[in-house]
């Protein structure tokens, strides 16, 4: 149907954009940006960008039809030959292999950035039009549904969808099947034989002929149409307002399915990538106007210097080196170079990549034509002589100083450039493994692979065979490369190398594919010290392999250049002159504002008092002459006292009783953000008003939204293992138990401590809906509290919780949510304000016993002994609060252990097994509480 050679046609690729944010635009004609619900829009006027909401549009049913006003704009208003559909965070990759990716087969990557852009072809126009005008398909690839990992796996589609209950009511499903059925039943056989499948195709992300997109949009929007009329999302709040959205995306399935199997059109499959950030530079309309802020005219060779945290190391006077700070953002209010913790990023990987992770910043972040790697200590020689050097390969030199660097040609611009320009890869000099004079591990090596199966003071040697079998698996082009590398002697060392820029992008990909994959499959967290960096040595295996990989191609040039280790770095002992051409940044003044970054990254709950003396630092510019309209300012301050009073808790507002700053009257010069915020009272009132707007945009959408249902709140106690789920409930999980892979979490509740928690990697994987919590008061408040980061990568809600001391109150609109030293009491308490018919109590074991999946709790023994008691302490106020305030709401300990007898007990077949001093004749089954409904 189609011609590779009509490349001439035009093609119009919409990319919907959202109103609400500025986006990056990627510079190719190919890409028509349009503004979705624009008829929404109140800054319509004068956008750069073009809206869905001229001529024929549908731009009002924004909220209910996502995307698709776009794509009903592009059918009804634009002319083109092939027409395509992307999102600004999801394009399809035009480059010519596939990602390693998600459980979705989405790739994933932090930012939309030139190197991003370049690496999956979205610039390369001729490219694009070439495959586009070869096919009368290009569809996002499908995935098997029966691999998820991130959820529990399903079996078909079908099964996918009516699981996805925190997406869409199963009502709405069999609203659409009726409507398919109905309207057209020439899809039929294509829906059910879709829904039977595992292959699930989502997204909406696609290129068309002109005659199959007319055709595809007549069914999709009859079907669209209808289905809104006849569904009624009245009394649906969030993502369930969405609901034709999501239909649509069935229909997108169902309706690829058909062109697939049922037609001749020819069809490509083309993997999908998912962009976390695109939100444009201040100064930046479109990706192209995006600039590197290291890059100097006429310089395009680059080696990267990576230099610890924790060492001020020198640094060599040559703008050919740059230098950048590894694991950057553990402390970046301390950094007096680079980091590598902006734009696109592993920074906080560091600890496990070592100075991989810089090497990560350079690929995506920077844009030359060669790219070297080294070291703080270790670098590259350059010199035309040759040195003796140890049994390790390498020199050793005694301090880096201007004597050292002039001796292994290091401050030669001109010379290094000239001679990196003559190869294509140039690296540290190789190793025979028989000639050294050393052991690994207490014992002798004697092949490549040796060396990595017997170090085992360093990492278990079930990590390179773990990095071989993901090489094999994931770049089979590089398994013959590797087998007969590993079985060699010459072994390359130690990730000191200048690329070119084609090379570089392959050992990226290839090195970084595999080690991703190698973080998903190998548990780290049960090691420490060097054992905890077991990613970076296997970085070394796949550097090996690649230069073998390079040398066995011979079609490139390549060096062995020796290479130097430094004894001495530092800064304050060695002399080297800086380049004159390479500005250093300059020292942070110890000032004030220093002082508030050190303390906003060391104390969390610090950025809290910035942001009161940001709201009366508001307060006080809004009044233009303190002196004239002091009473004015007076009242205006009184207010703000009495309305944050009236939200705060008894305690706070016999605290906040005595108002004497409003009885003094203010000058301009004495009052200021600071002598507020320095006033107790002032500062209560902010809290509470900030607990309150804080409370009301998490919480608020969610008031009564369980009526009539039941609830399950699932902490991790051993006894969460023998929970099967109940049908139809809401499930509200806490800290590991959205690990539980036989549960679908709704909602999810946390306070605790990264760092201590092994499983906050893994949490951004989940979607459902996240709160995270910090203390508002008490001797909690700075510990136990989740990053910034963390929060923005799961898209999560915060919420402030109560000291253990304070009340219960009712409306967690306005008041912290209860603590008791658990966070089960903040699920609870979520959990009663959504007004919960029963709220089920699992894994609320009230033990010491430990965790579901059989770990300990890490508890000191004074914890661990007042623990218990405080969470019954806990529980019994609990049940008084709900028989005073909800006595429609029952509570049910499903297994109890040490709640039992406090509420309702309910137990499982298993678990009484398991428990032979359990009387089973005189206890209630789970399963007969369900059928009581």
């Amino acid at each position: 149907m189609s011609s590779g050679e009509n490349n001439s046609k035009k093609i119009a690729i919409f990319v919907s954009h959202r109103i609400d944010l500025k986006s990056m635009v990627v510079d190719n004609p190919l890409y028509v940006p349009v503004r979705c619900g624009a008829a929404l829009d109140e800054n319509d006027k004068g956008n750069a960008i073009m809206g869905d909401n001229t001529g024929d549009n549908i731009s009002e049913k924004r909220i209910s039809f996502c995307e698709y006003t776009v794509q009903y704009w592009a059918w009804k208003n634009y002319d083109a030959d092939y027409y395509g559909l992307c999102h600004y965070r999801r394009y399809l990759s035009f480059m010519d292999s596939f990602m390693p990716g998600n459980d979705y087969d989405v790739r994933m990557e932090n930012n939309l950035s030139v190197r991003t852009a370049e690496l999956y072809q979205l610039f390369n126009k001729s490219k694009m039009e070439k495959e586009i005008s070869s096919y009368d398909v290009i569809v996002g690839k499908a995935f098997d549904t029966t691999k998820i990992t991130r959820v529990r796996p399903r079996n078909s589609v079908k099964e996918l969808w009516y699981a996805s209950r925190n997406l869409v009511d199963p009502i709405a499903i069999d609203t659409l099947i009726k409507i398919i059925e109905d309207r057209h039943p020439e899809l039929v056989e294509s829906m059910n034989e879709y829904f039977a499948s595992k292959y699930y195709r989502g997204y909406n992300c696609f290129v068309m002929s002109k005659k199959i997109f007319n055709e595809y949009n007549k069914v999709l929007f009859d079907i669209l149409f209808e289905f809104d009329k006849q569904f009624d999302t009245t009394g649906y709040e969030g993502n369930k307002l969405r609901a034709t959205g999501y239909m649509g995306e069935i229909v997108y399935g169902v309706y690829m399915w058909y062109l697939q199997h049922h037609t001749d059109c020819k069809f490509l499959e083309r993997q999908i990538v998912y962009f976390k950030n695109t939100e444009a530079d201040p100064d930046a309309n479109t990706l192209a106007q995006r600039t590197l802020s290291y890059k100097k005219p006429n310089e395009d060779i680059k080696i990267f210097v990576s230099h610890r945290m924790d060492l001020d190391s020198a640094v060599i006077g040559n703008r050919i080196f740059e230098n950048y700070k590894c694991n950057a953002g553990s402390a970046r209010c301390f950094l007096k170079m680079n980091g590598d913790d902006t734009g696109d990023n592993i920074s906080d990987l560091a600890k496990y990549f070592s100075e991989l992770s810089v090497q990560y910043w350079a690929w995506k972040n920077a844009d030359v034509n060669y790219y070297g790697l080294c070291h703080y200590r270790r670098y590259l020689s350059f010199s035309n002589k040759k040195f003796d050097q140890c049994s390790r390969g390498y020199i050793i030199e005694n301090m880096l100083n201007d004597e050292s660097v002039e001796k292994y040609g290091l401050k030669d611009y001109d010379g290094m450039a000239k001679q990196i320009k003559k190869y294509d890869l140039i690296t540290g000099g190789s190793m025979n493994v028989d000639e050294m004079d050393f052991l690994f591990g207490g014992k002798r090596a004697h092949c490549i692979k040796d060396i990595f199966m017997i170090q085992e003071h360093l990492f278990d040697k079930s990590a390179p065979e773990l990095t071989l079998k993901l090489v094999d698996e994931l770049y089979p082009e590089y398994s013959k490369a590797a087998e007969e590398y590993m079985a060699s002697k010459k072994y390359y060392a130690y990730n000191c190398f200048v690329m070119s820029k084609e090379l570089f992008n392959r050992f990226c990909t290839f090195e970084f594919g595999v080690l991703f994959e190698f973080m998903k499959r190998f548990d780290l967290s049960k090691y420490q010290g060097n054992k905890m960096r077991t990613p970076g040595y296997m970085s070394e295996v796949l550097y090996g392999i690649f230069i073998y990989w390079v040398l066995k191609q011979r079609k490139y040039k390549v060096k062995e250049n020796q290479l130097v280790f430094f004894r001495e770095t530092n800064a304050a002992k060695c002399k080297v002159t800086p380049a004159k051409t390479a500005a250093t940044p300059k020292k942070p003044k110890k000032d004030e504002s220093v002082l508030k970054k050190i303390m906003r990254n060391t104390f969390p709950a610090y950025r809290v008092a910035l942001r009161n003396e940001e709201r009366l630092g508001a307060l006080v510019a809004s009044v233009n002459d303190l002196q004239k309209k002091s009473t004015e300012h007076s009242v205006l301050l009184a207010r703000t006292v009495k309305v944050c009073q009236s939200t705060a808790p008894k305690s706070v507002q016999a605290a906040a009783a005595k108002p004497p700053i409003i009885a003094t009257s203010l000058r301009k010069d004495i009052w200021d953000a600071k002598t507020l915020t320095s006033n107790i009272n002032l500062n209560i009132a902010c809290l509470a008003n900030e607990i309150h707007e804080t409370h009301k945009k998490s919480f608020g959408e969610f008031r009564n939204i369980n009526t009539g249902r039941d609830v399950v709140v699932m902490a991790s106690g051993p006894s969460m293992k023998y929970y099967k789920p109940i049908p139809g409930a809401v499930h509200i999980g806490m800290n590991a138990s959205f690990l539980n892979p036989d549960v679908d979490i709704d909602y999810y509740f946390t306070t605790d401590y990264e760092s201590r928690a092994p499983w906050f990697e893994k949490l951004k994987e989940y979607d459902f809906v996240k709160f995270f919590g910090q203390y508002s008061t008490g001797e909690y408040r700075d510990k136990f509290q989740v990053s910034e980061k963390i929060i923005r990568e799961n898209n999560g809600r915060r919420f402030f919780q109560a000291a253990p001391s304070e009340d219960i109150h009712i409306n967690i609109e306005f008041y912290p949510l209860m603590a008791f030293y658990s966070i089960a009491f903040q699920a609870i308490h979520f959990a009663l304000f959504t007004n919960a018919k029963r709220i089920y109590l699992v894994g609320c074991d009230c033990t010491n016993a430990g965790y579901f999946d059989g770990s300990k709790q890490r508890l000191s023994d004074l914890v661990a002994k007042t623990s218990v008691p405080h969470w019954l302490d806990g529980y019994q106020k609990v049940k008084a609060f709900v028989e005073r305030f909800y006595p429609d709401t029952e509570i049910i300990s499903v297994n109890p252990m040490g709640l039992r007898g406090l509420y309702s007990d309910v137990y499982t077949d298993d678990f009484i097994a398991d428990h032979p001093e359990i009387d089973s004749s005189k206890v209630t089954r789970l399963n007969s509480t369900q059928e009581e409904k």
